[in-house]
């Protein structure tokens, strides 16, 4: 394989388009994580309301009455609190999902564009310029086919390691956007796994009830 500049400019051109493509992908993905989120936390909002007038309606029709059987008067009570709880933590949920998690991808939206632009800048005024310039240490195209370099027609290694920069600061993006994505991910688990303790011990307690 020779890294010829005729070569290394295609091969960069295409990893070029790759990345922009990559960008683009991702980019939406990230939007359509976030507005999932969005409706996610207005609907736990809703129901966190809706269970919070439901226990404030029978609250107030049990403080009426006049508690003679204890054993109901007791469970009523075990389930109206519970019910209080669940909307506290559906509303702390819609606190999560509407402002804490869709910031963080605002953020790794803002990340994205601002590696690309990063990648893409340095490719165009360091690495592009040094690719089309005509310099005379630069051999033909194929100067390396069926033919045996001399001293007048050594290889530009330096094009091996422009090719590989560009590489490198590819995959240098590709990381950055899988951490934030992992973190994000990391906090929807631990927030559905806590939901899901919460709702396993209110099930558990109607059940003993």
């Amino acid at each position: 394989l020779s890294f010829t500049p005729l070569f290394v400019r295609g091969q960069l051109s295409e990893q070029l388009k790759i990345l922009d493509a990559q960008l683009e992908v991702k980019t939406q993905q990230l939007q359509d994580l976030s507005e999932y989120l969005r409706r996610r936390g207005e609907i736990e909002a809703e129901y966190a309301r809706s269970l919070e007038k439901l226990s404030e309606r029978f609250t107030v029709k049990t403080k009426r009455k006049e508690q003679l059987d204890l054993s109901v008067a007791q469970c009523w009570s075990v389930l109206l609190t519970q019910t209080r709880q669940e909307s506290r933590d559906h509303s702390s949920l819609s606190e999560l999902c509407c402002n804490t998690l869709t910031q963080r991808l605002s953020h790794c939206i803002e990340d994205t564009h601002r590696l690309a632009k990063r990648v893409q800048k340095s490719l165009s005024s360091t690495l592009l310029p040094d690719l089309t310039s005509k310099s005379p240490s630069f051999p033909s195209p194929f100067i390396y086919r069926n033919h045996t370099p001399t001293q007048n027609t050594a290889k530009p290694s330096s094009l091996f390691h422009t090719y590989s920069y560009y590489l490198f600061q590819s995959k240098e993006v590709g990381l950055q956007m899988q951490d934030e994505l992992l973190k994000v991910t990391t906090e929807m688990q631990t927030v559905g796994w806590t939901l899901f303790c919460c709702e396993h011990a209110q099930f558990t307690r109607r059940n003993t009830l």
